[in-house]
Parts: structure tokens; sequence; C-alpha cells
């Protein structure tokens, strides 16, 4: 199994950095249409797991050959994403990603809950606080 992080749906949502190198449950992955006919390309939404929340995000079609190799409940780990704010929500589309090898199909880990920006807004700031306390700690106490 994967090593799934808490706070990767967070990072994934809010943060600011388009290059990542982050690992996430694939939960669901749903072909988009419009009043039940499918769009004449093929585009997914998908809804990511750290564990502890979920987070729903589009899929670049340039990249939709990786669900091929994705088993139920597979594992991703997201290299580049695009952030926009779209009539006041924010999407992520992913746009660089790769499945990460298991044997069969999975289970889903822990009960994720479905992230939103304010959620998404507290995880982050918390992750951030306990990296610049980690780095002041090593670097002005010297502890390791």
């Amino acid at each position: 199994m994967a090593e799934l992080r808490v706070g990767t749906c967070a990072q994934i949502l809010q943060g600011t950095n388009t290059n990542l190198n982050v690992i996430v449950q694939v939960i669901d992955k749903t072909r988009i249409s419009i009043d039940g006919v499918p769009l004449e390309s093929e585009e997914f939404r998908l809804t990511l797991s750290d564990s502890q929340y979920s987070l729903r995000v589009m899929l670049d079609s340039r990249i939709n050959h990786v669900l091929s190799d994705l088993v139920d409940n597979g594992y991703l780990r997201i290299r580049a994403v695009v952030r926009r704010e779209i009539y006041g929500m924010r999407v992520v589309v992913v746009t660089g990603a790769h499945v990460v090898p298991v044997e069969g199909e999975q289970a889903i880990v822990g009960d994720p809950q479905e992230l939103d920006i304010d959620i998404g807004a507290t995880v982050v700031a918390r992750w951030i606080t306990n990296r610049t306390t980690d780095y002041w700690r090593r670097t002005w106490w010297h502890e390791d």
C-alpha cells in the first residue's frame, strides 16, 4: 500500500506550487456528462483522498491514459496541477500524474470527509506552521 499523508488534499487545493510530488488514493472516477450525455472528449472528475479528507478534481484529458492502469481505489502520484477560480469556486486540474503500482483492488483508507475551502485553509495553515516550527527548531536550536 502507498503511504498517504494527511493534509495532502488541502495542499493540492490551497497550495501555490503547481509542481507537486504527492500520493493520493483515487476513491472515485467519473466521466463528465451534461444531463446524462457524455461529452465528446473524454473528461474525468476524480475524487482524491489523503485518508482524512477527500477532494474533487478534474483530470487533464491529455493524461487520461493513466486511468487505464488505475485499479479500484488505486493510488496516483500527482506531479503537477493547475488551480483556477471559476464563479467563486476553486477548480483544480491535475496536469501531471502517474499510477503508483499496487496489486489488485484496494480498500478505501480511513474515512475521508469532503474538503471545503475553509477546512483546506486551516489544514494548510497548520501544515505550514508545523513545517516552519520544525525548520526553526532544527536551525535555531539545532535539534534533530
